[in-house]
């Protein structure tokens, strides 16, 4: 699955490093290892994002029609504040390793 992240302002804050490596995805093994308080278990396979402004909501694409539906029907992000938001597109679907975005 794609996700999709609406950022306000311009600071993304999107991955976090250990030991070096930037990591933008939460995969199984950084959240078994505990290693970035940014990737838990309830997060893996998604998007590491450490800005407390961001919404992220997971995303299926269909085939044929090019539509895009939101998992549980709601595909919109309320923006409560004016400002700059950046829109964000991330696959970290392990599934999904060899197509890009």
């Amino acid at each position: 699955q794609i996700e999709i992240a609406a950022v306000r302002g311009t600071t993304l804050e999107i991955g976090d490093s250990y030991n070096g490596t930037t990591y933008y995805c939460c995969t199984k093994t950084l959240a078994d290892q505990a290693v970035l308080p940014s990737c838990t278990e309830e997060k893996v396979d998604r998007l590491i994002v450490r800005n407390h402004h961001v919404e992220a909501k997971p995303v299926v694409f269909y085939k044929g029609n090019g539509a895009a539906s939101a998992h549980g029907g709601n595909s919109k992000f309320h923006v409560t504040k004016s400002g700059p938001h950046v829109l964000v597109m991330s696959n970290c679907d392990p599934r999904l390793k060899h197509y890009e975005v």
